[in-house]
């Protein structure tokens, strides 16, 4: 049994489709549903078909089932695509000037852009009366009713345009009196929505009307309903019936997302508020609420584009928009940056492709509106087999040996998919506790070694693996705070210590031990300003730094003194830890955490003063600050001697009252504050990042 299914008509309408249905064999049973269905499904539910035939006003797939005598049963579907019953878009600009001197109405209007766009349907009436139909063509866009009397009477004109099947759009209306006096009709600007932070809040205003020859002046006015600004006069073209003037858009003192709704409102003869109004909002900048990545994880070399779906508020007016991608360090990814022209998406969300890196990694969309970028991004994730390029263990002495040491795992896509902490193994030594922070850093712990040496262990995830060292020294009996340690790694005593040779100078001053017991040195210039921990408002300010959180057993007068320790003692680390939770701020470090930036300069600052020297400097966990201030007293001594001998190689002290110094720990549970400790008093609290106090630095020795 064969089945037939035809369609009329077949080319585009408006109208309703029929679809005839015939059948090879004789029919006993026939019915047909909307959607491609099973022969069981129409049949039990379908609608009957008589006369061979039914009718269908939408598009889509319908499903046509048949039963014959003999109790075969076949099925056929055919698609509808020829219904189209979207009219086009609606005209712009609609006027309707009167002419008392012509006894005429001039109409104008601006048709819409759509392909099947055919015509325009003008009608017309006076007053309460029956309307007059005329139809104008595509090209039309005037029109002129004659014969129109001063009679003050007034008449409405509307205007709707029509496709090519005959579909008509909404309607525009416009209506305009007869008069032998001025009258305005409309006013329209040249923009109707503005944000709070554009510098050209200029916008024009166009006035049409009738009988502009006889105006005296006319003004333009803004006002939100409760304020009105100063009325600027309009130029007047009375041969037109046109004026024309610049209005300045205030701004708002509360801006919001919706905006503040202004009226632009004229004057006529500088007494009469016209009816006629138009008007503009001020708003919030374009905001970006959402960012939606298709799909946000993407195995490296499966796909050339990610699909970036971007939603928000005041995207009309957004301006330049570009979209980037941005590397581990906050840098502009090459060839990455896509531009959205406005007219993509709308006033709420808009979409773009964006082509990936031809590397692996985690990649920062970001947002930028006429080049400010937007705070919200979103990540995607290139994803490839796990790469180590760094393991870092911090030196110990013996007395340490059997105790747990921090190792720092750098590499990437250690949060790819199907990689986990389990993942992860050591070699060479006891290792425990692997953690995946990020996905270019891990942590674990392994146990320090009883024996002095350079000890080589090795680190694993799936195929990947890097070694580290291990060194452990014995320190006992040497490396006393206080002494002075020279550019070529040798210590001198304070007593022994006679003259500045600047082949050999000084670079540090033994300042106690580190939580491992390996001794370390403090610089020998402190800040000369106080700096900010982190600036305000970034995410440097308001994030919990979990893995470099410290927290001393007393705080308070004297604390620095006898305060014991919980969590990340080291502060070796920490700025890198710091770098894989905020690489876009750390990136301009400067800015976004110029405490940091101090330390990670200080050998650019004074290497005219280092020799060969460069030590791996660090600010101090507060851990280690406050061993710095149990020893400050030997350290001071230090510093007087070489400031004496040369001031330009180090500073007389660390200072005493009132001398505050920012540790690189963050507070465990106040995200916006880190500690400092105080080296007058012993004083142990912590303080917003953003505010500044003095900075040190120490490195191991």
């Amino acid at each position: 049994m064969t089945i037939t299914l035809t369609q009329s008509p077949a080319t585009p309408t408006n109208g309703a489709v029929t679809v005839s249905v015939s059948s090879s064999t004789s029919v006993k049973t026939a019915k047909w549903a909307a959607g491609i269905k099973t022969v069981d499904e129409v049949l039990t539910s379908g609608t009957d078909i008589t006369g061979n035939s039914f009718t269908v006003s939408v598009n889509g797939t319908y499903t046509v089932a048949v039963m014959d005598n003999d109790g075969r049963r076949e099925i056929k579907t055919i698609t509808v695509g020829n219904i189209d019953k979207t009219p086009p878009a609606k005209v712009q600009n609609l006027s309707a000037v009167y002419s008392s001197a012509g006894q005429k109405i001039t109409v104008t209007w601006t048709n819409p852009a759509d392909a099947d766009f055919a015509g325009s349907v003008l009608r017309w009436k006076k007053g309460a009366g029956s309307e007059t139909e005329v139809l104008r063509s595509k090209t039309d866009t005037s029109y002129e009713i004659t014969g129109i009397s001063p009679d003050n009477s007034e008449y409405t004109i509307s205007l709707t345009a029509k496709d090519e099947l005959g579909n008509e759009s909404e309607k525009e209306s416009v209506t305009v009196r007869s008069t032998l006096y001025a009258e305005v009709t409309a006013i329209s600007l040249d923009r109707t929505h503005l944000d709070t932070i554009m510098t050209n809040r200029s916008v024009a205003v166009t006035v049409t009307g009738s009988n502009f020859n006889t105006l005296s002046s006319l003004l333009v006015q803004v006002t939100d309903g409760h304020t009105s600004e100063s009325p600027v006069t309009a130029t007047i073209d009375a041969a037109h019936n046109t004026a024309t003037a610049t209005v300045t858009a205030p701004v708002p003192a509360s801006p919001t997302e919706a905006g503040t709704a202004y009226t632009v409102q004229a004057i006529v003869n500088s007494a009469t508020p016209a009816q006629a109004t138009a008007n503009f909002i001020v708003s919030a900048p374009a905001a970006v609420k959402e960012i939606i990545l298709s799909p946000a994880q993407i195995k490296f070399g499966s796909a050339s584009n990610v699909s970036v779906k971007v939603k928000g508020a005041n995207f009309d007016i957004r301006g330049e928009t570009k979209i980037k991608l941005l590397n581990s360090a906050g840098q502009e990814v090459s060839a990455s940056t896509v531009t959205v022209a406005p007219s993509v998406g709308n006033a709420s969300e808009f979409t773009a492709s964006v082509p990936l890196p031809a590397e692996s990694g985690v990649f920062t969309v970001a947002l930028y509106f006429d080049g400010k970028k937007d705070a919200k991004t979103a990540d995607v994730q290139l994803y490839d087999d796990p790469v180590i390029t760094k393991v870092s263990i911090p030196r110990a002495g013996i007395s340490y040996a059997g105790n747990k040491l921090p190792v720092m795992i750098i590499g990437k896509n250690f949060k790819a998919p199907s990689i986990s902490a389990a993942d992860f193994s050591g070699t060479g030594a006891t290792f425990a506790n692997f953690k995946v922070v990020s996905d270019t850093k891990a942590t674990a712990e392994v146990s320090c070694p009883y024996t002095a040496g350079e000890h080589t262990v090795t680190v694993n995830c799936k195929n990947a693996n890097k070694t580290g060292t291990i060194s452990v020294q014995d320190y006992s009996g040497s490396y006393v705070p206080g002494e002075i340690v020279l550019a070529d790694g040798t210590r001198v005593t304070k007593e022994d210590y006679t003259a500045v040779d600047p082949s050999n100078p000084p670079i540090a001053v033994i300042c106690g031990r580190n939580s491992y017991g390996a001794p370390c040195g403090i610089a020998l210039h402190k800040s000369t300003s106080s700096l900010s921990w982190a600036k305000d408002k970034t995410t440097g300010d308001g994030t919990k730094f979990e893995g470099i959180v410290c927290t001393p057993s007393v705080t308070g007068n004297g604390a620095a003194a006898s305060a014991t320790f919980t969590g990340d003692k080291g502060g070796s680390d920490n700025w890198d830890y710091i770098c894989s939770v905020d690489p876009e701020g750390t990136a301009n470090a400067a800015v976004n955490y110029p405490a940091f930036d101090w330390v990670n300069t200080y050998n650019e600052t004074y290497k005219s003063k280092l020799g060969s020297a460069r030590p791996a400097w660090y600010m101090p966990s507060i851990a280690e600050l406050c061993e710095v201030y149990k020893n400050r007293e030997a350290i001071n001594a230090s510093l007087s001697k070489i400031n004496g001998l040369d001031g330009t190689y180090a500073d007389a002290s660390l200072g005493t009252s009132w001398t505050q110094y920012w540790s690189s720990s963050q507070h465990s549970s106040l995200n916006d504050n880190a500690w400092l400790a105080d080296f007058g008093s012993g004083y142990l609290h912590s303080k917003y990042k953003t505010l500044n106090y003095n900075l040190c630095c120490i490195a191991g020795f």
